[in-house]
């Protein structure tokens, strides 16, 4: 055992390891030494070392959430998760994204889908099948900005939340699909936040760069890179105004157009623990309906006179009658927007080029790709009959997602305290100190005064 243990800490010690000149070079050569490339094996360590430290901080904002009850607590872990994940790391790698890589790598035989990637992208998932949204609360940067942003919080009509409540699902889907056929990563490219992390990161780059000692030692790649792709303007304009709105309306991208919180949702509720808004009987004052931004808190149910009863029982009828219509069209409206989301796939975009002809230096690119106009289109037809094929499973579960709403909404339980919504509530804290059953234990236990 012992021989094994000191095996394994050799091998994890390697992979941190620089290379290190064993003579010095001579001084009569003009010759520069190259960079020493960082090997594979760092980059490896630094993916576990990401998920250890979302590990640590799903684990404290679990404590703080349910055990210590600490809004304070909640805070300074959404600000070390923002100054890490978000512009220390650049946003990448980030578990929403990562839905994609995921989706690609189970699809497609060359894509490689790493150890660390998985469960980077499943840790939060089983998190909040044990404490709920621990992950929205404190750990991720998206959720800690807009927190952090909010100012003056305005109620949000439950006829317009409920609808928008819906798009995260069909994002999802979408992107998944698309990620599927080797398409583009869009939630990677739309992230409204994403140019804010990369300014963020240029500017602690910028600092450990003047920091950084004058040796013969580079610093860390890790640090250095960042992902390729561009931030166009259009997206940068719309983060902008995401910040904006941030001000004044809770969470709005978590609310409405978060593909993962459309996975944490539900597995939150049925979460094997989660925070309450009171630690003991709930005394009816209201004060928690007030202080939560995200309407995540319900009220009690009247008691409903015979009539209503009978009515809901007709509507709960027509509900599940409704299950093959809508799974059927939601997957035939799916497939109408095929042609277009295919324009995102780079070989159906090659291949629309060379449709159209011409002289221009990407045509005379695509056919220097060693494939013939008509094998680019052949190619192109068959990735987007895949892709119409992806979008009508899409559909088909979208619309399952829509009936179980539904259903949800035909089934009235009663409620006789104020309760969460465990599939809405983020386990942000916000409600803690406003219930005055809360602010006695406090006074018990001699945290406040």
């Amino acid at each position: 055992m012992r021989r094994g243990l000191a095996i394994f800490v050799l091998l994890a010690a390697a992979q941190f390891a620089g290379a290190v000149e064993r003579f010095p070079p001579p001084d009569f050569s003009s010759h520069v030494l190259p960079t020493t490339a960082t090997p594979m094996p760092a980059r490896w360590g630094v993916s576990w070392l990401d998920v250890a430290l979302l590990a640590a901080t799903l684990g404290g904002a679990g404590y703080f959430a349910l055990v210590r009850r600490s809004r304070r607590g909640l805070v300074i872990l959404s600000l070390a998760a923002l100054a890490y994940f978000g512009f220390v790391r650049a946003g990448c790698i980030c578990p929403v994204g990562a839905i994609q890589n995921v989706s690609a790598g189970l699809t497609l035989s060359d894509v490689f889908l790493s150890l660390p990637l998985l469960v980077y992208v499943l840790l939060p998932l089983a998190t909040a099948l044990v404490v709920g949204r621990a992950f929205c609360g404190a750990a991720c940067p998206l959720g800690a900005i807009q927190d952090l942003l909010l100012i003056k919080p305005l109620r949000v009509p439950q006829w317009l939340a409920q609808p928008l409540g819906m798009l995260p699902f069909a994002y999802l889907l979408t992107a998944s699909a698309l990620a599927a056929i080797g398409g583009q990563f869009i939630i990677c490219r739309l992230d409204p936040f994403v140019g804010l992390f990369r300014a963020g990161h240029s500017a602690v780059l910028a600092v450990v760069q003047a920091a950084w000692p004058v040796t013969h030692q580079p610093m860390p790649s890790w640090l250095v890179a960042v992902p390729s792709a561009e931030v166009s303007g259009a997206v940068t304009l719309a983060g902008l105004a995401v910040l904006a709105i941030c001000t004044v309306i809770a969470r709005p991208y978590c609310r409405f157009l978060c593909p993962y919180g459309a996975i944490l949702s539900p597995l939150s509720v049925i979460s094997y623990r989660h925070c309450t808004v009171t630690p003991a009987e709930c005394v009816r004052c209201r004060l928690c309906e007030k202080a939560c931004p995200i309407d995540a808190i319900r009220p009690p149910t009247p008691e409903l006179p015979a009539s209503s009863r009978l009515a809901g029982k007709a509507s709960l009828v027509l509900v599940l009658a409704l299950l093959p219509l809508l799974v059927a069209a939601m997957a035939w409206a799916a497939t109408r927007f095929a042609p277009a989301l295919a324009s995102l796939h780079p070989a159906v975009h090659d291949a629309r080029v060379v449709a159209q002809g011409g002289n221009s230096p990407e045509f005379d690119a695509m056919l220097g790709s060693g494939l013939s106009p008509g094998q680019m289109m052949e190619r192109a037809a068959v990735l987007q009959s895949h892709l119409r094929d992806a979008m009508a499973i899409a559909g088909g579960l979208f619309g399952l997602v829509l009936w179980v709403k539904l259903l949800a909404r035909s089934l009235r339980r009663r409620r006789l305290d104020y309760t969460i919504d465990k599939s809405a509530c983020v386990s942000c804290g916000r409600c803690f100190r406003y219930c005055p059953i809360e602010l006695q234990r406090l006074k018990r236990i001699g945290r406040v005064q």
